[in-house]
């Protein structure tokens, strides 16, 4: 008997291998695909503009790496004693307008870079629901908790959907020909829409998915909503808010993610990474002991095997963890 529909897909043409490098952009999900990259020590670059959740904030965010060299430093505002931007998320806003703007523009120029030579880009959609600053008529990315009463909110509709992540696509392609998309609709419920407003949200981010996949055969659709809602349907898989997937479910989508996207040498090498992960979170009673010693040593010789089979891995900083430790 069968008591769960399993969702399965086709393996993917599009295979992520480490030497490739790769940026999430999205929502909070995109941050947890991004955490298991890190672990897994891909070239990473995550949520440049921090946390996005809707297509016209990250098309907004793209085309302003795309066509400005510098932020412009008007677009910073200052409210409640510290400076913010409506491309950002709160994490890039603070008490110094110089350092702010700074850190946003070491940022935008990274991205830029980066951009030209990623191989794969994964963007995850939150909803379709964005929030409008009413005085200056922009789509904001965040709303820094000022008043509700100076911001409207607004739902794209299907076209318009569509229509920002063809943007997205055609921006980073005339950066970088050769990198391909992965699109994928986060597992978040966002129920301050009501239930109906956030079924209503993810179904609008899926047309309008799909008619982008039907357009550009450089970018592929991973199904994380609906393993989260089809497959785990359970309680048990959220986090105590009911909203979120908890670490799980989350480990869970992964493991689908990797069926799907990653190479065979690459999985090889994430399993070797994770015997170095495990390594290093070992903590010893007396690091002074011989038998500590001998493990330090086991670990940095097995580092440095791990650099002879592959070459391409970025592995100086387990070996400075080990070699700091060495007597």
């Amino acid at each position: 008997m069968k008591f769960r529909t399993e969702i399965i897909q086709d393996k993917s043409d599009m295979l992520i291998q480490h030497d490739q490098p790769v940026i999430t952009i999205g929502s909070c999900f995109a941050d947890n695909i991004a955490a298991k990259l890190n672990y897994h020590r891909f070239k990473l670059l995550s949520n440049p503009f921090g946390v996005l959740y809707n297509p016209a904030s990250i098309y907004n965010s793209l085309k302003l790496v795309n066509e400005s060299e510098t932020f412009p430093e008007e677009e910073l505002f200052e409210f409640n004693g510290r400076w913010h931007s409506f491309y950002h998320h709160s994490v890039f806003s603070g008490i110094d307008r110089k350092k702010v703007l700074d850190n946003i523009n070491s940022k935008l120029n990274e991205t830029r870079e980066f951009l030209k030579t990623c191989r794969f880009i994964i963007i995850t959609l939150g909803s379709s629901y964005y929030f409008k600053h009413k005085n200056s008529g922009q789509i904001v990315s965040n709303c820094h908790k000022m008043p509700a009463r100076e911001f409207s909110m607004e739902k794209l509709s299907v076209e318009e959907i569509f229509n920002y992540c063809d943007l997205i696509t055609q921006i980073v392609s005339g950066l970088n020909p050769g990198c391909s998309f992965i699109f994928s609709v986060s597992p978040i419920r966002y129920l301050k829409f009501g239930f109906t407003g956030n079924q209503q949200s993810k179904a609008a981010l899926i047309l309008g998915l799909e008619k982008l996949l039907q357009k550009n055969k450089q970018c592929a659709y991973f199904p994380a909503y609906e393993i989260m809602i089809d497959d785990l349907r359970d309680y048990r898989f959220y986090d105590t808010g009911l909203v979120q997937p908890n670490q799980q479910a989350v480990d869970y989508i992964w493991e689908k993610f990797c069926e799907n996207y990653l190479s065979e040498e690459c999985k090889k090498a994430m399993y070797d990474i994770e015997k170095l992960n495990k390594a290093r979170e070992h903590r010893p009673f007396n690091p002074d002991t011989e038998e500590y010693q001998s493990f330090v040593k086991t670990q940095v010789d097995y580092i440095l095997n791990l650099e002879t089979r592959y070459p391409y891995l970025d592995l100086e900083k387990d070996k400075e963890f080990f070699m700091t430790q060495k007597k």
